[in-house]
This record gives structure tokens, C-alpha cells and sequence, in this order.
């Protein structure tokens, strides 16, 4: 079973293309499909949740962009699935059905011997080996 803590940051970390679609509006079909899958968690959420839980995720969707709203929303829905396991198990197949939105990762290093890694997607296996 997936950490309730790392179910809820998924979730949380899936509305937000969502909110930023529904505030200007889906553009392109990358933005489409963030809107549509934002929208749907979005809703299941609202129907879902209840009490602290629910008034975060009001204040999330009033404030989209507000990070301290985003992590009470994280810590009521961890808690709420952590109370509820079937909560649990259909928030993470929601989430599972949920279309891929793409993104960008940046990485700068200055200096000798470093080494980065950077993964985006899911079933991603990295192994860094050191040196001989």
C-alpha cells in the first residue's frame, strides 16, 4: 500500500495544472488533458472529503497558487486516508488513471565529480554507480 503522505502529495501535486488550466483557460491538448484529469480528481475530492479536509481543499481551490494552503490540504487528506483505507485504495487508482502531463527539469552544477539524476514519470529505475 502507498504511503498516505505520498498518495496526498500526488494528489495535491495533480490539481495543480488543473487550477492553472481552469484560470486561463485549457490551451493546447497537453492543457486539455491536465484540466480533464485535474477536474475529475478535483471533483472526486469534493465528494469525497469531509470536514478539515474538505474546507482545505475550498481554500486550495480559491488560492490554487498558495503553498502553505496546499500543504493543509496534504496533511487533511493524508490523514483522511490513513482513517480510510478504501479512501486509500480509490484515490490511488483515480490517480493511476489520471493522463501523464508533461514537464521540464533543470539541473546546473558547477564544479568537478558531480553526478545528477533526474526522473519524471512513473516505473522509473535509476542507478548510479560509483567510481572504480
Amino acid at each position: 500500500m502507498i504511503d498516505p503522505t505520498l498518495l496526498a502529495t500526488t494528489a495535491v501535486a495533480a490539481l495543480s495544472p488543473y487550477f492553472l488550466e481552469a484560470a486561463k483557460g485549457a490551451a493546447g491538448k497537453a492543457g486539455e488533458d491536465a484540466y480533464a484529469g485535474g477536474k475529475k480528481l478535483f471533483e472526486w475530492l469534493k465528494q469525497k472529503l469531509t470536514g478539515d479536509a474538505q474546507k482545505a481543499l475550498e481554500r486550495v481551490e480559491a488560492d490554487p497558487g498558495n503553498s502553505d494552503k496546499q500543504a493543509a490540504l496534504r496533511v487533511g487528506l493524508s490523514e483522511a486516508l490513513e482513517a480510510d483505507s478504501g479512501l486509500h485504495t480509490e484515490l490511488a487508482s483515480l490517480l493511476q488513471s489520471l493522463p501523464q502531463v508533461m514537464g521540464s527539469q533543470q539541473s546546473n552544477q558547477v564544479g568537478d565529480g558531480n553526478t545528477t539524476a533526474q526522473a519524471l514519470g512513473k516505473n522509473i529505475h535509476i542507478n548510479i554507480g560509483g567510481k572504480n
